[in-house]
């Protein structure tokens, strides 16, 4: 590049504010400061979006952290920032604060909330890096400059790169540092996950099909190739989409090791409180069917009586509301949980 490069950091909140707050410390702490931050609050009310002005205007005197390291001493305050709405977002095109706020009208997806904020960069033709980072997320203080190095080095058409992935509450053990996908069954899982970080994935080939979503590093070139992300996978599976879609048209997706997060692990949907096993059941089990139908569909013959499955052990465990939803699931799998 002749110029420094510039990266566009989107963190979606939902009912998460005190997580949101944590992770933009960690971020404005960073040893690479060229970079905007958007926070899109997919909350059903007003109460984060609130909280997070106050916080940006220095009202919040603590903040909980596992990591005061990385998050203290807090920043000063005011930050240099906006709330915008969603509705109204095309008129604050040439703003420039260092976080804009964006509350938006309906929650439709952590895929569409995503892309409330990437249409907006895109507009803006300013950045030339994206970092779709989980709002319940910490990182070192070099974890974004080593994105940007290790994207220099790279002589292959690169998409999208992965952090090192590691448990929040338990920072010696790995979550992932990628993912692998079963077409033939519609199975994903994460290579590493659980295991003591001992280096053993640093210089190594991990062969894997997609990067996590926790951590997403993208150039906005591959944002303009392969397009946003897909709204009607609601949860779940945005990144394995993304990840075939890139492929099909020549990019190849890698892992930055030195790039260091740490995250909380499910917390991104937390507030949906009782109700977010149902939501996970329904949207994970969903969205298998469709990867498969939009682009393997001859899999759907294996993939279909393995979903079977998935009713036997609700049956066994008598959760009779989530076997009616996953029968809906089979027989009209366009469908979205109401």
């Amino acid at each position: 590049m002749n110029h420094p490069a510039h990266v566009s950091i989107v963190l979606v909140n939902f009912n998460g504010h005190f997580d949101t707050i944590e992770c933009i410390e960690s971020l404005l702490k960073s040893s690479f400061k060229n970079f905007n931050v958007f926070v899109v609050d997919n909350s059903e009310d007003e109460e984060s979006i609130r909280f997070l002005e106050v916080w940006a205007n220095g009202g919040i005197i603590e903040i909980p952290t596992s990591f005061p390291a990385l998050v203290y001493p807090k920043s000063h305050k005011p930050l240099d920032y906006k709330i915008v709405y969603e509705e109204g977002i095309e008129q604050h095109a040439n703003t420039d604060e260092q976080i804009l706020f964006i509350k938006v009208l309906k929650n439709e997806g952590f895929a569409a909330a995503n892309n409330i904020a990437l249409k907006y960069i895109l507009g803006r033709n300013k950045s030339d890096f994206v970092w779709l980072l989980n709002n319940d997320t910490v990182i070192e203080n070099d974890s974004l400059s080593n994105l940007i190095d290790f994207y220099s080095l790279q002589k292959e058409k690169v998409g999208i790169v992965g952090s090192k992935l590691l448990k929040y509450y338990d920072r010696e053990f790995l979550q992932a540092v990628g993912g692998k996908y079963n077409k033939w069954f519609g199975i994903v899982s994460e290579i590493g996950a659980n295991q003591k970080d001992e280096g053993q994935w640093d210089k190594k080939d991990v062969g894997f099909d997609y990067v996590i979503g926790a951590s997403m590093f993208l150039r906005t070139t591959f944002l303009r190739d392969v397009g946003y992300m897909e709204e009607d996978l609601f949860l779940y599976y945005e990144e394995v989409d993304w990840a075939i879609r890139g492929k099909n048209k020549g990019w190849a997706q890698s892992f930055c090791p030195n790039s260091k997060v740490y995250h909380k692990m499910g917390s991104s949907i937390k507030g949906v409180k009782a109700e977010n096993t149902v939501i996970a059941d329904f949207y994970s089990a969903r969205n298998r069917i469709q990867i498969a139908r939009k682009h393997f569909p001859i899999t759907l013959v294996t993939l279909y009586p393995s979903f079977m499955v998935y009713v036997i052990n609700r049956i066994k465990i008598k959760q009779w509301k989530r076997i009616f939803l996953l029968m809906k699931i089979l027989f009209n799998p366009s469908e979205h949980l109401k």
